[in-house]
């Protein structure tokens, strides 16, 4: 009898991985076709940007949504699996052997606790990348702007160009409230790209359309050092630009974001939008648990009694009121009108309570 349940185990989670398969490949293909729309609207008046040009960047912008769309994969893919499996009475069969349906239900729950893990541990790094080189991509055909910041643990560097001239800029640590870059290194380059010099201060202020350095030491091609008290450097640099370029935290993976988190507090950045986007990435696989419960309750008992679009649209719909939930909840998250742990943790958790007590009603209420 063992066997024949292990057995029976693989066979469910099977059927189920097959239609969750089917769903996520036509979300893809939704996407993209919408993603290469879009893009053909944008490059139409783009000389350089081929038709193999758009299908790439298409290609590179589609796993971005896509993450978004996996829950759902997920739920349609359950419900497919559950109601297929019911139409064609092997769930009957089943349940009149003696089969549970906590116990058919297992390998589904299994099923998707892997395909949540895989989601943000092999999924959420590659679809990073592909953001990353659509970012760049991006930039160099639509007119985009550049990434200007990088951050590390030597410090944060970004770079400004002003009158054909450019400045790469690196600072130990920042004081955002009054735009202060501690250990200011600066090296000088011409609209040739040649080196023409270095500034070291202690403390640089970035100011509107300029920085102010504070006790700096000027060095220039063929010229000695200079000590100076003030040195002022034309910029079109602001905090609101320097912070819009490492504030998306879908750039970092879930892999990169806990160093990334620790460099942003050291060098003074907030990082309250990265921890909350990376708890959230650790809270996917129990959402993807709770979407397997609603798929359940909404649909292996009343298949059987009829009504299967009518409950089928209702589980659909909850499942987007959820989305919405989270939404909100991580939109509460930013405002620091809650803690992470529970602007990220509470709507997966919330959800996968209520899908099981639906379940527990429903089949032993």
């Amino acid at each position: 009898m063992t066997l024949g349940f292990a057995t029976f185990d693989r066979y469910v989670m099977r059927h189920y991985l097959m239609w969750f398969a089917v769903t996520l490949a036509v979300l893809i293909c939704v996407a993209f076709l919408m993603e290469f729309i879009e893009m053909l609207r944008r490059t139409a008046d783009v000389d350089d940007v081929t038709l193999q040009t758009a299908l790439l960047l298409s290609a590179l912008a589609v796993p971005q949504p896509i993450e978004l769309m996996f829950q759902f994969a997920v739920l349609f893919g359950a419900m497919l699996a559950f109601w297929r499996l019911t139409r064609s009475r092997e769930l009957v069969v089943a349940r009149a052997s003696g089969i549970s349906v906590w116990r058919f239900l297992f390998p589904v729950v299994f099923a998707a606790l892997l395909i949540g893990i895989f989601k943000i541990a092999v999924y959420n790094p590659v679809s990073t990348a592909m953001y990353d080189r659509f970012q760049d991509m991006s930039a160099q055909y639509l007119g985009g702007e550049a990434r200007i910041f990088l951050l590390s643990r030597n410090g944060l560097w970004f770079r400004q160009s002003q009158d054909g001239s450019t400045a790469i800029v690196r600072a130990q640590s920042i004081d955002v409230p009054t735009s202060t870059f501690n250990q200011a290194i600066v090296f000088l380059f011409d609209e040739n790209g040649d080196f023409e010099g270095r500034l070291d201060s202690a403390q640089a202020v970035l100011e509107d359309g300029h920085w102010v350095f504070h006790d700096v030491t000027v060095g220039m091609i063929n010229a000695p050092a200079e000590q100076w008290d003030r040195y002022t450097l034309p910029t079109n640099l602001t905090m609101a630009s320097i912070q819009d370029s490492y504030a998306d935290p879908r750039a970092q993976s879930v892999w990169e974001l806990p160093q990334f988190i620790a460099t942003l507090e050291d060098t003074g950045f907030s990082s309250l939008p990265h921890r909350l986007h990376l708890q959230s990435l650790l809270a996917q696989p129990l959402m993807m648990v709770s979407m397997v419960l609603y798929a359940a309750a909404f649909t292996l008992r009343y298949s059987r009694r009829g009504g299967t679009l009518l409950i089928v649209a209702l589980g659909t719909l909850t499942s987007f009121a959820f989305f919405v939930l989270t939404d909100i909840s991580y939109a509460l998250g930013l405002a620091a009108a809650a803690p992470v742990a529970l602007a990220a943790w509470s709507p997966p958790i919330l959800s996968g309570l209520i899908g099981l007590a639906l379940l527990l009603h429903l089949e032993d209420g």
